[in-house]
């Protein structure tokens, strides 16, 4: 009856340790994130080698497509990785915690090695195949215990898996971490054994084989082309078993052997995932798409708002994304930074402009630009402070680095909360950049104005030539909201305009909140390149030469008013591509005016009119007509002609 007693009392306590083991490492919480992965790939024909690959997809709905290149984003180990002599994969124990964190978490103890991993399963539950999704989450964590003390042949363990009750959340909905355990789905204290290799020790650093002890998870090992792959055993299947609104494109299995897309500038066949990842590691890769990834600690090395240092949870590896164009040299190529919105990531800014046709790649050969879209950390990014900020610090001294630009051909843009973020980063560094874009900017509500949260301000940047464009069929910031009536000023109006001295303003017609700076990118990267040209001594025009006809062309128009007069044929779309609308911007200095051929009504900068409100704005007694030419402009042959009077009383 003793013995009984005390059998008891050692399995309590062997029980109790296990319990309070696991309770000993962090929650490994659900962390908001913009970007994700479900495959790493290790080269397996190559000695000391650090640099591996990860694969992308949007964590918000993997039905979400990248059409037109695959990011693969290298990442830099700190230690080499090898190969045992059962031929399986070992990765240095503090590196394998960089490639799955904030999600592992390890201790090695005198004979013992434990992990924690958790995984989340998604799944899409609203919203199918668009940017603001409601998700179901599905937290998945794996306990395991190794007696690293070897026999001849193996080494042996224990592992536990713990499944939770779905969580809920997405775009704008907090996300609950405190759901109940699933009791009949997990288990407890499954013993193992592994071959005695699976552990070694070099040089004082823990070496694991990742394909048996992380295999015990939901990680499965995958050899082809030269590659290892460590990949997500059940990848989320976005094609099948779930109704869903609209035609959605077939998953992208990740493998080395798969076909690489590479954009519309560089023509490739029969090059595979594996020949861009040899190319990278053998540093061949000169000119393209590339993707990059920084580890970005825990740490006081973080920035609140008014720039004071503060200390912040991160771990986890943040990738960018840059184009290198085929003639990059440091002194005559240009760096443009482009921030994205929310819901975005390093990609979203490059696939959501070439879904319209408007092919990135191309302009940055056209122009000579490298581009950089870092990644704003969280799915509502504030690049004002915080990881965000560090990140684009982070990637800006990376990529000077590795591709130096002249600094004074630095530039940014941004959309939405990116174009929020142009400013928030060009306030913060006013002497950065030569010049900056910004469209939708997204501030928030006016009683929270990002202009009254710090000690930054648009006065820091009032002469930094400036780009700011609005859809005027922006509904998730509506015109409206941006511009204001005569009776109430709107975000812009406030705080922007009255302060800027060398800003152009443009409303982009029928454009929306997302694409809206697509229809203008010709006039986003001449403004660049204008800014790059030595300003001449302003000399008064002679218009006098134009007053005797009644009407004067485009062509005349610049021959007389020089460089600071630019027209533009811009193709501008709401959210129903076929309704697009063809137009004509004028610039000239910076004063902007859109019009229709054909048609009376033109409009200046990005002023509302009556025939600007609707249902929804209800305003149209705060707002003046519409301005009208006396006659309306026409087309003959390849050019725009326009009444000489109405044109010189609106530019002078």
């Amino acid at each position: 009856m003793l013995k009984k007693y005390w059998i008891y009392i050692l399995y309590f306590i062997l029980n109790l340790y296990n319990v309070v083991s696991a309770q000993n490492f962090p929650k490994q919480n659900y962390i908001d994130f913009s970007t994700d992965r479900s495959t790493w790939f290790f080269k397996s024909d190559l000695k000391n080698n650090k640099i591996i690959f990860s694969d992308f997809f949007s964590p918000f709905d993997p039905t979400v497509k990248v059409e037109y290149f695959d990011p693969l984003v290298s990442f830099e180990l700190e230690n080499n990785y090898y190969f045992n002599s059962n031929g399986n994969l070992m990765v240095e124990i503090s590196d394998l915690k960089k490639i799955y964190d904030p999600y592992f978490d390890y201790k090695i103890l005198k004979d013992t090695l434990e992990i924690k991993y958790t995984y989340y399963d998604k799944k899409i539950v609203q919203g199918f195949g668009k940017r603001s999704t409601s998700i179901e989450y599905i937290k998945k964590t794996w306990n395991i215990t190794v007696d690293s003390k070897k026999n001849k042949t193996k080494i042996s363990g224990k592992y536990s898996y713990t499944e939770y009750q779905p969580a809920f959340g997405g775009r704008n909905k907090p996300f609950d971490n405190n759901v109940e355990i699933a009791e009949d789905k997990g288990f407890k204290n499954i013993k193992f054994k592994l071959n005695a290799d699976s552990i070694e020790i070099k040089d004082n650093k823990y070496y694991i084989s990742v394909s048996e002890i992380m295999g015990l998870t939901n990680i499965k090992t995958i050899k082809e082309n030269g590659y290892i792959a460590i990949q997500i055993k059940n990848l989320a299947d976005v094609t099948e078993n779930i109704e869903r609104e609209g035609v959605v494109s077939k998953t992208i299995i990740p493998r080395a052997s798969n076909l690489w897309r590479s954009g519309n500038v560089e023509k490739l066949n029969n090059y595979t995932w594996a020949d861009y990842m040899n190319d990278i590691i053998a540093n061949k890769r000169d000119y393209g798409w590339k993707w990059k990834g920084i580890y970005i600690p825990s740490g006081s090395h973080f920035k609140d708002a008014d720039g004071n240092e503060i200390t912040l949870e991160a771990n986890r590896i943040v990738p960018y994304t840059m184009y290198i164009p085929k003639n990059y040299t440091k002194k005559e190529s240009r760096l443009v930074y482009i921030l994205h919105g929310g819901t975005g990531n390093e990609n979203a800014s490059l696939y959501r402009t070439m879904d319209r046709g408007k092919n990135l790649d191309v302009y940055a050969e056209k122009y000579n630009y490298i581009f950089v879209s870092p990644n704003g950390w969280t799915q509502n990014p504030m690049w004002m402070h915080r990881q965000a900020l560090y990140s684009f610090e982070k990637s800006f001294d990376s990529i000077m680095e590795e591709y130096p630009v002249d600094k004074n051909k630095i530039f940014i843009m941004g959309n939405s909360l990116g174009g929020r973020g142009a400013f928030d980063i060009t306030m913060r560094y006013p002497t950065l950049f030569k010049a900056m874009v910004s469209t939708a900017p997204a501030w928030g509500v006016k009683e929270h104005s990002q202009w009254k949260q710090s000690k930054y301000s648009v006065q820091d940047i009032k002469e930094l030539p400036s780009l700011i464009g609005i859809g005027t069929l922006d509904k998730t910031f509506s015109f409206k909201t941006e511009i204001g009536n005569k009776e109430e000023l709107g975000w812009l109006t406030k705080d922007v305009v009255p302060v800027l001295s060398n800003a152009k303003y443009l409303a982009v017609e029928r454009g929306n909140h997302s694409q809206n700076w697509g229809s203008i990118l010709d006039i986003i990267f001449e403004f660049f390149e204008e800014n790059l040209k030595e300003k001449n001594k302003e000399s008064i025009p002679d218009i006098k030469s134009l007053e005797n006809k009644e009407f004067v062309s485009l062509k005349e128009l610049k021959k007389v008013l020089g460089d600071d007069f630019k027209y533009y044929n811009v193709n501008s779309y709401d959210n129903n591509p076929e309704e697009a609308l063809d137009y004509i911007t004028i610039i000239y200095k910076n004063f902007c005016i859109n019009l229709v051929p054909g048609e009376l009504k033109y409009r200046k900068n990005f002023e509302r009119y009556k025939e600007d409100s609707n249902s929804r704005t209800k305003d149209e007694d705060k707002l003046d007509f519409t301005p009208r030419f006396s006659k309306a402009p026409y087309v003959d042959g390849e050019d725009l002609y326009i009444l000489t009077k109405d044109i010189l009383e609106i530019l002078f």
